[in-house]
């Protein structure tokens, strides 16, 4: 016998609870019964890892995923097909339900589960087999209703021959429809005759059928983050004319390119690289390729990595900007490579003309033509040998780091050369690996650089020996230290930073481990991990904070690139010359006010500062003694878009637009009133669109621009009281006028008028002063700089002139 529970008449509470003991699918099917079981889901807060749509011309299902998969029973499916093409259920894990329009009612189910479950990702499997022409266009129109990161388009003959293919009207409708952050995925054929102006476009692109891509195509402006084409008709040879474009091209290509090879060819290394300066290296997948771009100012991902898939047959090319450690060695490598390469070619050309002259001199009978030639010949040969101590030069200099790693014997035969090391970085973590980055500078060329991992486990991929040694060592720890300690002992070093990883450490013991390996003199100090992101999974505790800002030294730099606990509280947050903070939601504007102490610079990219927070710091600065030492970068919440009136309300400044290396826009210029003992009494104000952020510089006000500026803002302090006394003239005039007016007395009237007289006189040098300091810059602005300032001051006076920073 069986019993059911009367769910919707107990008390909510209580209907909660017996919820919270159902499994996913129970959970789920609570939601399909009704919008009144649904809301009892939703008070569950539950949370669902993906969502799957699968739409096709009769039947439609949703594939749901739990997001704990193994507590919350894994996964279920639910299906409605046609009442015409009912099927029985599959298995345990699936629903069905037979209606008359499945595609409404999978869409109304969707909606339902998004507003009983936090759905992390959804997705749409569409197959458009017996969907054509124009019923494609209102199929995906009436679909597509629901927020999605994927879509994937089924159907349409993707293998044997080809029968059937998308047609050009309806792929360049699903190019259009489909939102550009999205991923889609073609798994058709597609037309060969097909072309698009913008084909790339999507953040993530995959073509399983790309026969029609032509490298005119590839040529495109390419805006897709990845882009995937499965089966095409390139070859290794044409691949390597799409290298050399993206080489010479002035424009980021995609950060990942999957091109499959035509399946007629083979891969062949030797034709993809054909004229290209390369480094390689090998893992246990295969081997790997580098090539870097021509240097331009305009683009950041220069540096590629290529790698061939047998398994796949096609070729995968990721892009990189060369600025993590490993890039960045491998980036200046290929720079030596380029230019042993041009070496090269001008010794080959140099060789030449050495031959030419040993056949002219040859044939020559007169004594002193040939004495001419052989001092012209002897110029030839000097020149070649300084090529070939060029060339050995960039080879060898390499060489001299990774002969130092190996004993104290070479270390000594190394340290007889007095050599000397730009800078050296110790990457420190407590897990499983700890490493260093050397680079070397031999006075002459700085831009080399050297890798070295120490790991308790083995490598997982092949290094490259050229730049880079991995060591498998009980103690990684130890072993870098010791390293350290030989490097410090052999080469000249002018900079050493440490980046410390903190993410599995905390109390005693992360206080032992910086202990430990905070041995070397250091000029920057940078901590990672515990989770930097907006999630706030992890964060740094305020104690092992504190202890970490007493140990740093106070004349060198300290960033966190870790998220901070929001309670974080210290007498002294910015104890050292330059600070950053990643997360920086933890400060106040009483910590700008009263605790930058000497911090020359600091950087606080994520906070909880307005416009009207940062308008509240500068009034703070400019009425009290305040002297702050440099420069501050404060971002700016993100809700909060740029609001210039609210930055300056009240406040006398200057503005002008400004274009350089480090900024381009407008900059606003503030004096502090409280002069004092305070030395930068002028503040340069800038927003950064880009980052989101305000860039506040402080300057002495001594000479050149900032003089200027600050004596403008003197007397634009002036003139602002002079409007106001001017007005109190004003209100003391009527006030005459109309005594005078009321007034019977002829002596009293005669006293009013010589009173009157004095008032109007005092308007008139007032005027005069106000008139005599508006006027007084124009000259000077425009006969003396050079640029475009706009002084806009509360006098509503525009004076432009044309001025430079010094």
């Amino acid at each position: 016998m069986e019993s059911s529970l009367p769910l919707f008449e107990l008390p909510d509470p209580v209907a909660v609870c017996v919820a919270k003991q159902s499994d996913f699918k129970e959970k789920v099917k609570l939601c399909l019964c009704s919008q009144q079981s649904a809301g009892i889901v939703k008070k569950l807060n539950d949370g669902i890892k993906s969502i799957s749509l699968n739409f096709s011309e009769d039947t439609c299902d949703i594939q749901m995923t739990a997001r704990d998969v193994v507590s919350c029973g894994g996964y279920c499916i639910v299906v409605f097909d046609n009442e015409t093409t009912f099927r029985p259920r599959r298995n345990l894990r699936e629903e069905r339900r037979s209606v008359r329009d499945p595609i409404q009612e999978t869409i109304d189910f969707a909606r339902r589960l998004h507003e009983s479950f936090e759905v992390e990702s959804c997705s749409y499997s569409i197959n458009l087999h017996n969907i054509r022409g124009d019923k494609v266009k209102e199929f995906l129109k009436r679909i597509l209703v629901i927020e999605y990161q994927e879509v994937v388009i089924l159907g349409r003959s993707l293998l044997g021959e080809r029968e059937d293919w998308l047609r050009s009207d309806e792929l360049s409708f699903l190019l259009e429809v489909i939102k550009p952050e999205a991923s889609l995925v073609i798994n058709s054929c597609i037309a060969l005759d097909f072309k698009h102006s913008r084909p790339f476009e999507l953040y993530s692109l995959t073509y399983e059928d790309a026969l029609w891509v032509t490298m005119d195509d590839l040529k495109l402006e390419i805006n897709s983050f990845e882009l995937n084409l499965t089966r095409t008709n390139f070859s290794c040879k044409d691949l390597n004319e799409f290298m050399h474009y993206w080489v010479e091209s002035g424009s980021d290509a995609n950060r990942y390119l999957s091109i499959g090879l035509r399946e007629d060819s083979s891969f062949n290394h030797i034709e993809l690289l054909d004229q290209t300066d390369f480094s390689s290296g090998r893992s246990h997948v295969g081997p790997f390729y580098f090539i870097k771009a021509r240097e331009n100012g305009n683009r950041k991902f220069t540096f590629a990595q290529l790698h061939y898939n047998s398994f796949l047959h096609n070729v995968n090319i990721k892009t990189f900007e060369p600025t993590s450690i490993l890039s960045a060695n491998i980036y200046e490598h290929l720079q030596d490579v380029e230019e042993v390469r041009k070496l090269r070619i001008v010794r080959s050309e140099v060789e030449k003309l050495e031959l030419k002259y040993q056949k002219t001199l040859e044939e020559e009978k007169c004594d002193s033509e040939k004495e001419r030639i052989r001092k012209e010949l002897k110029i030839v040969v000097q020149s070649k040998k300084l090529i070939g101590c060029q060339m050995d030069f960039i080879r060898n200099r390499w060489k001299r780091v990774k002969l130092s790693i190996c004993s104290k014997r070479s270390a000594a035969v190394v340290r007889e050369t007095k050599p000397i090391i730009d800078k050296i970085s110790f990457y420190y973590s407590v897990a499983n690996f700890t490493y260093c980055t050397i680079r070397v500078d031999n006075r002459t060329e700085s831009r080399c650089g050297f890798l070295v991992e120490f790991n308790t486990e083995a490598p997982f991929y092949s290094r490259d020996v050229q730049f880079e040694k991995y060591y498998q060592v009980p103690d990684p720890i130890q072993d870098t230290l010791n390293l350290s300690r030989r490097f410090y002992e052999t080469f000249d070093v002018r900079k050493c930073e440490y980046y410390l990883n903190v993410e599995s450490v905390e109390g005693e013991q992360l206080r032992s481990f910086v202990n430990r390996v905070l041995v070397e003199n250091y000029q920057e100090i940078s901590i990672v991990g515990k989770s930097f992101d907006d999630r706030m999974y992890g964060w740094i505790g305020s104690e092992d904070l504190s202890f970490l800002l007493a140990t740093v030294k106070p004349e060198h730099s300290f960033t966190v690139n870790s998220n901070v606990a929001t309670d974080f509280k210290h007498d002294n947050p910015f104890p050292v010359h330059e600070v950053s903070y990643e997360d920086a939601l933890w400060v106040t504007l009483d910590d700008l006010k009263t605790k930058l102490g000497s911090c020359r610079y600091l950087y606080l990219q994520r906070t909880n500062f307005t416009w009207k927070d940062i308008n509240h710091f500068i009034h703070c600065w400019i009425n009290q003694e305040i002297d702050i030492k440099g420069r501050i970068d404060i971002g700016i919440r993100p809700d909060c878009p740029f609001n210039p009136e609210e930055l300056l309300d009240q406040l006398s400044s200057v503005s002008g637009h400004m274009s350089g290396r480090f900024i381009d826009g407008h900059c606003y210029f503030v004096r502090c009133r409280n002069v004092g003992n305070r030395k930068k009494t002028i503040a340069k104000l800038h927003f950064d669109h880009v980052f989101h952020a305000i860039h506040i510089s402080f300057f002495e006000a001594t000479h050149g621009l900032s003089g200027l500026i600050y004596n403008h803002l003197e007397d634009t302090v002036e003139i602002k009281k002079l409007n106001n006394v001017k007005l109190d003239v004003e209100e003391l005039e009527k006030k005459y006028q109309k005594t005078m007016e009321e007034e019977k007395s002829e002596d009293e009237k005669e006293r009013i008028q010589k009173e009157l007289k004095v008032f109007t006189e005092s308007k008139v040098l007032i005027d005069t002063r106000i008139n005599t300091l508006r006027s007084q810059w124009k000259p000077l602005l425009l006969n003396v700089y050079s640029g475009l300032l706009s002084l806009a001051v509360d006098t509503e006076t525009t004076i432009r002139g044309t001025v430079t920073f010094d």
